[in-house]
């Protein structure tokens, strides 16, 4: 294990138009209409596009509850999810079910490290974008760093193995995890030190431990290419609340954060949670006009063409 210490967002300077009011927001999305090139939002799930959950004391999960009305606009914008969740947790194809995310386009998992792909036969293929080798030993380096501070936190360390990343969160009885108790566990693996192959991320209300150079973004061109989109051809209005989101506001032409913890990173600073998510999608700017039936291929073959060019571990 080498002494790589996880880092915590800098603080920035606020963008010079970052925006406060709801007044002003509705003036900022009027002029990405007057833009004319079409939008695709990119946006983080949990606490942006989903703020309320049931939880499950015996699987220890947290499963979504969907805002009927976010779906239906959202079945009306193209929309891309990207989540800090793990690709194999049994929600996920809710997306596709549920209307919210259309069946042809991937879900980015693992904060980019895993894209999920429905294929026609129902089938969920976790495409992997990020190296796997090392995570079972990571999850043994991470149990041992849990136990060691379980006590000090006072509260117990949940650990869940995805494809290419684990999920870490500090979380009471109720399964409620304050971000700031995953600051402080993130200060508990900075002093462990963390494998040399890994960063550990804060996800909002959990941290995900993640192989190096794996971001949202990334994956997102992925999903570009696969549908056959140049990026110089769209707006990306990228959604997000947390610090596994700044690669979304990077890549976005105009950047929204709905949480104080990111109003220094973002253009938009609406802070309303899926509300704020709720206008963005209500908005007529003009979207992409895909037919997304001629994509129905592409479900059957990017599995198979992210194999070719990143060998599965």
């Amino acid at each position: 294990m080498s002494e790589h210490q996880p880092t915590w967002d800098e603080p920035r300077m606020p963008a010079p138009n970052l925006i406060r009011t709801a007044q002003d927001e509705e003036q900022a999305l009027w002029a990405i209409k007057s833009n004319r090139k079409p939008v695709i939002i990119l946006s983080d799930f949990d606490n942006t596009l989903c703020d309320t959950s049931t939880f499950d004391p015996k699987t220890n999960d947290h499963s979504p509850l969907l805002d009927a009305e976010l779906v239906k606009l959202a079945t009306k914008k193209p929309l891309v999810v990207a989540t800090g969740r793990r690709a194999n947790h049994t929600w996920l194809p809710t997306m596709w079910t549920s209307g919210l995310v259309h069946p042809v386009i991937p879900i980015i998992a693992e904060n980019g490290g895993v894209l999920n792909v429905l294929h026609q036969d129902g089938l969920v293929e976790h495409a992997l974008l990020a190296p796997t080798d090392q995570i079972n030993d990571l999850k043994v380096w991470a149990t041992d760093i849990a136990v060691q501070h379980q006590t000090e936190l006072g509260k117990k360390v949940a650990i869940k193995q995805g494809l290419s990343a684990l999920v870490m969160r500090v979380q009471n009885e109720a399964g409620e995890s304050p971000r700031q108790d995953q600051r402080t566990l993130l200060q508990f693996l900075g002093s462990a030190g963390l494998p040399e192959a890994f960063v550990a991320i804060h996800s909002g209300n959990s941290l995900t431990l993640q192989p190096k150079g794996i971001d949202k973004a990334r994956a997102f061109h992925e999903v570009l290419d696969g549908l056959g989109i140049e990026r110089s051809e769209i707006q990306v209005i990228g959604v997000g609340d947390s610090a596994n989101d700044e690669a979304i506001f990077e890549e976005s032409d105009v950047s929204v954060g709905v949480h104080f913890d990111v109003a220094h990173l973002v253009d938009i600073a609406g802070l309303r949670g899926v509300e704020t998510t709720k206008l963005l999608l209500g908005f007529p700017f003009q979207t992409r006009a895909v037919n997304f039936d001629e994509f129905a291929s592409y479900s059957a073959t990017i599995g198979a063409t992210i194999a070719k060019e990143r060998p599965r571990s």
